[in-house]
């Protein structure tokens, strides 16, 4: 089984070898475009096209909307999210990994890895084997394969011969044949919605032997606004409200298709409340720099901030000691000493030392230059309470209508997923399809 693994890395990598192509695609024949939008340029991996097989599998469309929390279309009532929930097999949640952080969750629903098997266990970390730090801020970095673990939905296609891609979604970008889209774009936080729904209309307007047969969308927007003004407010309602017409659009659009398609709507992680009267003060000890503050704080030699990877952390044991001595709503642990449920305890990326906070509490570790807390945050431990849980609705062909499912971990999606498409996973993963299982027809 590694023995074909490894032929199968191999054989992509050869293929992914020669420059990417950058294309648009022509305009939709039978499909007339919406909006005289200007796409933006797609990048082909060069990737073999569909085998005669792949041609015959259903479609899969999985749209994450950033930050969506598990009850707000309840919260909200979007005219289109509530009927296209009603018509789904849904969950009643979706419960995110440690940390429940965009990027490691994002990746999560693409391989069905806990964080700390795919290698993104943060959205800002430092990588003493590498000797680099990773933020999603640094393009380089983000497009660095190195980082990232793993075979995801796109590389377990392609290998199976069959066509993916991507509008935005985190590790897309990477330099990983294990992470290559057939297609993809690079990320654009300004990116036009109707320019997406056009190009999603347009890929699935491929011939069949180009057609991707799963596709990525996602949106920031409801993330942000959650960031911004909390959840619970007006001004997130309204942007909700936004989105919620972009669906609408995009799902009517792909009904008038002459296709199966499966369209799986996630988000990585809820939002809670961070007030003010929850900030928590953390000295890092000496020897220590920091990342992270809020939910959780990692803490590295810190030799590390100057680029020196040589240096190991001073007396972790004195250190775990001092910040807990006084600790209260917090604690702070060697991961591999951190609570099983966390799944944490492989994760060396994560440093020395990381300290988890209570859920709504707030670490801050920039004691001399005061920073306000955003109204609602993510990033907490998805055992305490449910305000991190997000979304799962499934809509098609292989899904159970108006079907409602337990709370389910979302290393679960991906082995789902890959069943619709007919694809075999015989690599090791953490997900499962039994979980899951219920939603399908």
């Amino acid at each position: 089984m590694q023995f074909k693994q490894l032929l199968f890395a191999l054989a992509l990598a050869a293929l992914v070898a020669c420059q990417p192509i950058e294309q648009t695609q022509p305009p939709a024949p039978s499909v007339k475009p919406l909006l005289s939008v200007p796409l933006a340029k797609v990048i082909e991996n060069p990737q073999p096209d569909n085998s005669a097989w792949a041609q015959q599998q259903p479609y899969v469309l999985m749209i994450s909307l950033d930050g969506f929390r598990w009850d707000y279309v309840d919260m909200y009532k979007p005219k289109f999210l509530s009927r296209f929930v009603a018509e789904s097999a849904r969950l009643e949640g979706l419960r995110p990994s440690y940390p429940s952080k965009t990027f490691p969750n994002h990746i999560t629903l693409v391989t069905g890895l806990y964080p700390q098997n795919h290698g993104i266990v943060a959205n800002d970390f430092y990588e003493s084997e590498l000797q680099k730090r990773y933020r999603l801020k640094d393009r380089e970095a983000v497009r660095d394969g190195r980082f990232y673990k793993g075979l995801s939905i796109w590389g377990l296609a392609a290998g199976q011969g069959m066509r993916s891609a991507s509008y935005f979604w985190p590790s897309s970008e990477a330099n990983s044949p294990a992470f290559a889209p057939s297609y993809y774009l690079p990320y654009d936080h300004h990116g036009d919605h109707m320019a997406r729904v056009e190009q999603i209309v347009r890929w699935l307007e491929l011939p069949p032997a180009k057609r991707p047969h799963f596709i990525n969308l996602y949106f920031h927007e409801t993330d942000t606004a959650g960031h911004h003004y909390g959840p619970g407010s007006a001004e997130l309602g309204e942007t909700i409200n936004q989105i919620d017409k972009v669906l609408e659009t995009l799902v009517r659009r792909l009904d008038a298709l002459d296709l199966a398609i499966n369209i799986v709507l996630v988000s990585d992680h809820g939002m809670t409340p961070a007030p003010e009267a929850k900030r928590i003060p953390l000295v890092v000890p000496a020897g220590y720099t920091s990342l992270g503050n809020g939910p959780n704080v990692q803490l590295y030699p810190a030799a590390y901030k100057q680029g020196d990877y040589r240096q190991s952390a001073p007396d972790p044991e004195q250190a775990l000691a001092q910040l807990n001595q006084a600790a209260e709503h917090h604690r702070c642990y060697r991961p591999e000493q951190a609570p099983a449920p966390l799944h944490i305890d492989k994760a060396r990326r994560l440093g020395t030392i990381v300290c988890v906070a209570e859920a709504g509490w707030s670490l801050m570790t920039r004691s001399k230059k005061y920073r306000a807390l955003s109204p609602g945050n993510h990033g907490w431990s998805p055992l305490e309470g449910q305000d991190m849980h997000g979304i799962f609705y499934g809509r098609g062909p292989a899904f159970k209508p108006g079907f409602v499912h337990p709370r389910q971990d979302n290393i679960h999606v991906y082995p789902l997923l890959a069943h619709i498409l007919g694809l075999n996973i015989e690599h090791s993963i953490d997900g499962r399809l039994g979980p899951m299982k219920a939603l399908l027809k």
